[in-house]
C-alpha cells in the first residue's frame, strides 16, 4: 500500500493538484531518477532515522519493530545495506509494476458539497 496525501486550500486547485501527483508517478514508472537524487534520497532516510531517535521512549518505539523481525537490531544495518543497492533502474522497474491505473485508488475529502464549492470558485469567493 502506498499513500500521497494532499491537503488543498483552493477547490478550484483540487483537479490540478491530482494531475500533478499522476504526472509524477507516470513519470517514476518511465523515467530514471538521477542517481544523484537517489543518494540524496538514501541520505535523508538515513539520518531522519537516527535524528528521531531523540529519547529513550523514540529508541524503544523505533528499535522494537527492527528487534521483533529477527531479535537483533543488525536487522537496520541489513536493511541500510539493501538500501544502498537499490539502482534507478530498480526505481523505475517497480514503479511500473506497482503504479498502473488500475490498481489507484483515489479518495478526494472536502469540508463542503461538490456543487457549493464550484458555485463558490464561479463567484470568486
Amino acid at each position: 500500500l502506498f499513500t500521497v496525501l494532499a491537503r488543498v486550500k483552493d477547490s478550484k486547485d483540487v483537479d490540478y493538484v491530482r494531475n500533478q501527483i499522476l504526472a509524477t508517478y507516470k513519470r517514476y514508472s518511465s523515467e530514471l531518477i538521477p542517481a544523484a537524487k537517489l543518494d540524496a534520497t538514501r541520505s535523508r532516510l538515513r539520518y531522519s532515522f537516527a535524528l528521531a531517535m531523540d529519547s529513550s521512549d523514540a529508541i524503544a518505539s523505533t528499535l522494537a519493530p527492527f528487534v521483533s523481525l529477527r531479535r537483533s537490531p543488525e536487522t537496520i544495518d541489513k536493511l541500510g545495506a539493501l538500501m544502498e543497492t537499490i539502482t534507478p533502474q530498480d526505481v523505475r522497474d517497480i514503479a511500473a509494476k506497482y503504479f498502473r491505473d488500475e490498481s489507484r485508488t483515489i479518495v478526494t475529502l472536502a469540508t463542503k458539497p461538490k456543487e457549493a464549492a464550484k458555485n463558490e470558485t464561479k463567484e470568486g469567493k
